[in-house]
């Protein structure tokens, strides 16, 4: 019931939202991105913040798709949060709600994050990370915001090098 209430809500809220993105462009078709950073398993290679992932709710939904709850555990810290999968359009978007942090200084409870795969030639695409905050973000959130896209940078950078040319 909750979760059909919040779908609900979703597009009423995007009218208030505050959206930063960050993207890059891969040498590589957006269906091998996306499946990529679908897999909890890969985190840990493509990420500097988060050193693991684990799937809270495998025996109900596979990793990567709608409902696939997932624990994020941030790297040399007690620092962890969820995150569901509320939104897939397969290999183009992956909307993802985070909640329940933990250690940490700030945070919101209305932050999503999506990710947008462009193709954007043979074997190309362009892959955006969003932060979606539903509210007027505080200072504080802000700072975070700022953190969060040098995160995305460096993270996207990562992701860049796995993943371009695959064979």
């Amino acid at each position: 019931m909750f979760k059909c209430i919040i779908l609900l809500l979703l597009p009423i809220s995007l009218f208030a939202q505050k959206k930063y993105k960050v993207s890059i462009e891969i040498d590589a078709s957006s269906e091998h991105v996306f499946n990529y950073l679908g897999n909890s398993n890969n985190a840990n290679k493509w990420s500097v913040f988060v050193d693991s992932i684990a799937v809270l709710n495998p025996f109900e939904f596979n990793d990567g798709d709608i409902g696939s709850i997932r624990r994020c555990y941030v790297r040399n810290s007690n620092k962890k949060w969820d995150e569901e999968i509320v939104e897939i359009t397969s290999n183009k978007y992956r909307l993802l709600r985070c909640f329940n942090y933990q250690n940490f200084k700030a945070t919101t409870p209305y932050l999503f994050t999506e990710q947008i795969y462009e193709d954007t030639g043979i074997n190309k695409c362009l892959v955006t990370l969003t932060i979606i905050l539903n509210e007027k973000p505080t200072i504080i959130q802000r700072l975070g915001v700022i953190k969060t896209k040098s995160i995305f940078r460096k993270n996207l950078k990562n992701i860049k090098l796995l993943t371009s040319n695959p064979t």
